[in-house]
């Protein structure tokens, strides 16, 4: 009875290394097939680098937009202050009669009067201004939004691909340890 269960111990030993032996041939043909080609660390550092570049690159395109802008409410801001207002005030002057206003006698009514023309022409003037940046500041927005969208797409793109070259780095990894155990990492690299 004994010799009979060291008999078939034996056949299902020998029987499991022949079921074992297709199992790691296709294992191993599947890392090797699977491994044509490797990918280098530093291609997964390199996509790494042009994330926090474009994260830069968004800055940097977000302070030219501010500073362009900028320059745009400055030349309105010179435009009503050293040419609209002063055309306006002239003109102001005779239209609001501030003149017949200053001239009255009693200084409380000249106060009073001179203070509210002051308080409608510069009322006028701000109004103008707004008029005139309104527009540059919804196309700043707008430039701002539209900006933000693209590179917020590059990032993301340039993520998905970062992640994608760094699961790929651990694959090859893995792969690489699996066929230096069986001794046939120079095959892979001899068909890369």
């Amino acid at each position: 009875c004994l010799n009979k269960l060291r008999a078939r111990g034996k056949e299902e030993e020998a029987h499991m290394r022949v079921g074992i032996a297709p199992t790691v041939a296709l294992i191993l043909l599947g890392v090797l097939a699977g491994g044509c080609g490797t990918t280098p660390s530093e291609t997964v550092e390199l996509s790494e680098i042009v994330g926090q570049d474009l994260q830069a690159l968004q800055t940097s395109n977000r302070a030219l937009i501010r500073s362009y802008f900028g320059g745009l409410r400055a030349q309105v801001n010179n435009f009503i202050d050293d040419e609209w207002a002063p055309v306006f005030l002239r003109e102001f002057i005779d239209e609001g009669r501030l003149i017949d206003r200053a001239k009255q006698s009693n200084p409380d009514h000249v106060l009073e009067d001179v203070g509210d023309w002051v308080k409608k022409a510069i009322e006028r003037i701000e109004r103008k201004r707004a008029g005139m940046l309104a527009p540059i500041q919804d196309a700043e927005e707008e430039l701002m939004i539209a900006t933000d969208a693209a590179f917020g797409r590059a990032v993301r793109a340039n993520s998905a691909i970062t992640a994608q070259l760094r699961s790929r780095a651990k694959l090859d990894e893995e792969q690489d340890g699996i066929l230096e155990e069986y001794r046939l990492k120079d095959l892979r690299d001899d068909l890369e």
